[in-house]
């Protein structure tokens, strides 16, 4: 015993290090259920088996150790130190808050892209905020405080730990620990063909990944995948072109509309298909897009499954535009805006189509700006255009637009991208009934913002009409990524795909269809093609147009979600999709194969 206090007191700021940063990275996987300690002291073995549970504490111990290094070379300076473990306890938090918005973890890089932080990003953040979230740095407070005490009472001895032999201790625990929990996970793995790496070198999403291989291990592996990569092997290109030469060629124009019409594409901001044809309180959410879906030349597809992935808005805003799938790890438009890119606006100027984007949001937020130059947009207006920088709500952009549209020469695209329904929305000042709707307040902000959308857009057709500029264009709405699912509103806790569907709309078409089986947002952009004529164009994208055979029926996510018919001849096709994609994006594919 008496040994064991003089290692204490000779150790104690290593070791106090390691227990402020073993409770953070513990509090970090308490929202996933993965935090060890949790489980053991209440689930296991009833729910899990205590193996699997011990051996993910392992991993955490291996990363706490790793963490923990820099204490060793503190001498009379502590100072140092605290910003450490509050840098790990603050990044702790962070993962969290972006858990409870996204459901899974955020890449390591992202820490680095300041120019994403604005006042909408902030005070979203800023809505996920728990008082629980004090836990993460009330241990740096109490070390703090100890170290202070001890100090003055000359009660922290000299270091007994050997630097030259922790150090390499600590990484070899932390290897070993992610090698027995990616064995660990082989045994319950129900697909006999992966390798024992696969849970390594492929997981499903970044919560996964952290579980079984850790917050050291994740941090190279986010870095690293995140890296531009130029180049592609003759190997891959022969996979690519292999991949693409296998899908069923067109080139005719059987569903287009009559002559040059003008496009314009609203992205909208956070839109699930829920909201539709649905009346709450005795009042319709959106009154005017369900009239719409009624009417002639309407095509709708309500069962999109989302496909974003780290790069949420500007992924949506790629898919649709391009008829890719976004990177597995990290942002295209950060990572990669500088890569040649087809897109539908690229197809439209062959044709003559001045092209020009529309934002409420700073163009630097994701990078949206550099990504509109690659999407091959003539013209970018974002919030700076009309004012000092600050957000515009969606009406006042779809005003501005429509003044803009009045001037352009036909024929035109048209992107608009709105924002005024990202959560946690906004207090109404004109509450109607959908706010006695018995709900949390996320859900009534939810309803209202979208009652409010739907008149902006109500009024913004109406312009249209009267100024003549409707009757030759085609308008399509799609949904960014979704948000607030049915689930939610139907207040159950499981969150399953169907409760997640977007949306595809496009207006004054030649064609009347309700599309109603599941297709993913990639399918979006050679539907968009076949009703715009442009199907002389090189790239047909790598989903399906819904007017085509073979019809879409099912989507796939590269976290592992999966929609629609589960027999169906695609899946597989689907499934292979999201690492042809990004080997087209890595290697800048279409730099010289256009």
């Amino acid at each position: 015993m008496k040994n064991l206090k003089q290692f204490i007191k000779a150790n104690f700021i290593y070791l106090a290090t390691f227990c402020c940063i073993f409770i953070a990275i513990e509090m970090m996987r308490v929202p996933t259920s993965y935090s060890t300690i949790v489980r053991i002291l209440t689930q296991s073995p009833s729910q899990y088996p205590i193996d699997e549970v011990l051996v993910q504490l392992l991993v955490v111990i291996g990363d706490s150790l790793v963490l923990s290094l820099p204490a060793l070379f503190v001498n009379k300076k502590i100072w140092p130190l605290y910003v450490w473990i509050l840098l790990i306890s603050a990044g702790c938090n962070m993962q969290v808050l972006y858990f409870r918005e996204y459901q899974d973890f955020m890449p390591i890089t992202h820490f680095l892209l300041f120019n994403n932080v604005n006042g909408i990003l902030l005070k979203s953040a800023a809505a996920t905020v728990q008082a629980r979230d004090i836990i993460f740095y009330l241990p740096l407070a109490v070390f703090i405080v100890s170290t202070k005490i001890l100090k003055r009472k000359k009660a922290i001895g000299k270091p007994s730990l050997n630097k030259n032999t922790l150090i390499p201790v600590s990484f070899i625990f932390l290897i070993a620990a992610c090698a027995i929990s990616n064995i660990n996970v082989s045994k319950y793995d129900k697909r006999g063909d992966r390798s024992l790496l696969y849970n390594f070198i492929a997981p499903n999403n970044n919560t996964y990944f952290i579980t079984n291989n850790g917050v050291v291990t994740y941090f190279f592996y986010s870095a690293i995948s995140s890296l531009p990569s130029w180049g592609i092997s003759e190997e891959e290109k022969t996979e690519i072109n292999d991949f693409i030469n296998g899908r069923k060629d067109y080139h005719d124009n059987t569903y287009a509309v009559n002559g040059k019409k003008n496009l314009i594409m609203i992205v909208v901001e956070s839109f699930n298909s829920w909201h539709l044809n649905r009346t709450v309180c005795g009042m319709e959410i959106m009154p005017n897009l369900n009239r719409m879906l009624k009417e002639k030349g309407t095509v709708s597809a309500l069962k999109v499954l989302p496909q974003v992935k780290d790069g949420r808005s500007s992924d949506g805003q790629f898919i649709c535009n391009t008829g890719l799938l976004p990177l597995k790890m990290g942002s295209v438009a950060v990572s990669y805006s500088g890569n040649e890119f087809p897109s539908i606006a690229k197809a439209l100027k062959r044709h003559g189509y001045g092209t020009y984007n529309m934002m409420c949001d700073d163009a630097k937020c994701w990078s949206q700006g550099k990504l509109s130059d690659a999407l091959g947009y003539d013209k970018l207006y974002d919030c700076y255009t009309y004012g000092s920088g600050e957000l515009l709500a969606d009406s006042v952009m779809l005003g501005n637009a429509l003044k803009e549209l009045k001037q352009y020469r036909q024929p035109f695209l048209m992107q608009l991208v709105t924002i005024s329904t990202h959560l946690p929305g906004y207090a109404p000042q004109n509450p109607t009934r959908l706010s006695d709707y018995d709900g949390n307040q996320s859900i009534v902000y939810t309803l209202e913002d979208f009652h409010l959308l739907d008149k902006a857009l109500g009024n913004f057709i109406k312009g249209l009409k009267d100024s003549g500029i409707y009757d030759n264009s085609v308008v399509t709405i799609v949904s960014d990524h979704d948000e607030v699912g049915l689930n939610e509103f139907e207040k159950r806790e499981e969150r399953i795909p169907s409760d997640r569907y977007c949306t595809f709309i496009a207006l004054n078409t030649t064609q009347t269809l309700s599309y109603d089986k599941v297709i993913g947002q990639v399918d979006i952009y050679p539907t968009i093609l076949d009703i715009m004529g442009c199907n002389d164009y090189y790239w047909k994208g790598l989903g399906h147009s819904i007017f085509r055979k073979p019809q879409p029926d099912c989507a796939t996510h590269c976290v592992g979600m999966e929609a629609g018919n589960p027999q169906s001849p695609l899946l597989d096709y689907y499934r292979r999709a999201w690492d042809i994609s990004t080997l087209i994006i890595r290697g800048n594919y279409f730099k010289d194969n256009n």
